[in-house]
């Protein structure tokens, strides 16, 4: 069972032609992260660097990760 998934894995990754990390994957967590950033500063009063630190960071990686896998795996 472990193997068959294994393989399902290795047959949906895309193949060795693209880039595993094109330039443009960080610009969709770059707005995300910003858009949120703004808001957060817009309705409350904690400051900007704050908001970019805590929780900008754990966004920008969050939506790093599924920006990534989402150009890694070949949905069809």
């Amino acid at each position: 069972m472990r193997m068959k998934n294994l393989e399902f894995l290795k047959t949906i990754l895309v193949n060795d032609d693209d880039p595993r990390f094109p330039i443009w994957l960080p610009i969709p967590a770059l707005f995300v992260t910003l858009g949120w950033t703004f808001y957060a500063v817009t309705t409350s009063s904690i400051g900007f660097f704050e908001s970019l630190i805590w929780p900008g960071s754990a966004i920008f990686f969050c939506t790093l990760v599924a920006t990534w896998l989402g150009w890694q795996i070949d949905i069809d």
